[in-house]
């Protein structure tokens, strides 16, 4: 069969089901044609050498089961068809970061949240009074801005980052410090781990927490987060009491207050070289 002949098939068939406009056709988009190409027909696993139309389809059905606009011909002017079940096609872009990935056992410094909140920073493991770890991180990360109950479900990665409650929930809500519109000593809430082995208590690309120091002028200072990575800096004012706002992404929310926290320290941070 011509080359040329088999090609101006192609043509009609990109047409008259997926849309393409062609002069003296009327363009039609079948729902479930994804694609069409140029090919060898496949039948029963064998490759016949027949040049054949090879229509692509989200979803192979029997002819009789569906629309008749949307039946796929055996031949388009003249050119046999082969129909192929090749799923939903996308475009897959380049991975994220690691801090924003799934990752088991989950490490601080890793994206997690509340069901129902965007993303936030895994930010320790910690052990609670009788033993078991923990994950500490923010209230308006676990806690939903104190609008979370207890058992609620906490996902790794967070929602933002794809996270799915079926396949992603790693802990549930524990406990948190009520947020309020005055002063707040802390933004801190508290999850208990489904599984202890799904957890680690070195923080990622930092390394292992050695203990706690009162922080001094100068001191050199590192952290892991969701969206800043690893950054180093130093400290270069001690003070007691800042005032700041939490953003949610996805509510479009703030919430404005005011902290003090005689041993909190500010720092001049630079980000890592990749």
């Amino acid at each position: 069969m011509a080359v040329a002949r088999v090609v101006d098939a192609k043509k009609v068939c990109e047409s008259t089901l997926m849309g393409l406009g062609l002069p003296g056709l009327e363009a039609v988009q079948v729902e479930n044609v994804v694609g069409v190409g140029l090919g060898r027909k496949v039948t029963r696993g064998q490759v016949l050498a027949e040049t054949v139309l090879r229509v692509f389809v989200r979803r192979k059905v029997h002819p009789l089961l569906l629309p008749e606009a949307q039946v796929i011909p055996l031949e388009v002017e003249g050119v046999s068809t082969d129909v192929v079940e090749v799923g939903d096609l996308r475009v897959w872009g380049p991975l994220p970061p690691v801090f924003q990935r799934r990752i088991r056992p989950a490490r601080p410094g890793v994206s997690l949240g509340h069901k129902d909140v965007t993303a936030g920073t895994f930010g320790l493991a910690v052990r609670g009074p009788q033993g078991p770890k923990l994950l500490l991180s923010n209230n308006h990360v676990l806690a939903k801005e104190n609008a979370g109950v207890t058992g609620d479900a906490i996902l790794q990665p967070g929602r933002f980052d794809g996270g799915k409650l079926k396949r992603d929930a790693i802990a549930e809500l524990a406990e948190y410090v009520p947020l309020t519109d005055g002063e707040n000593l802390v933004d801190a809430a508290l999850a208990q781990p489904y599984r202890d082995e799904d957890i680690e208590t070195e923080v990622l690309q930092v390394g292992p927490v050695a203990g706690t120091v009162e922080p001094a002028l100068g001191m050199r200072v590192q952290k892991a987060g969701r969206t800043t990575r690893v950054t180093r800096g130093e400290v270069t004012d001690l003070t007691d009491g800042t005032t700041q706002e939490v953003r949610d992404l996805a509510a479009g929310g703030i919430r404005v207050g005011s902290g003090r926290a005689p041993r909190a320290s500010a720092a001049r941070t630079q980000k890592r070289s990749p």
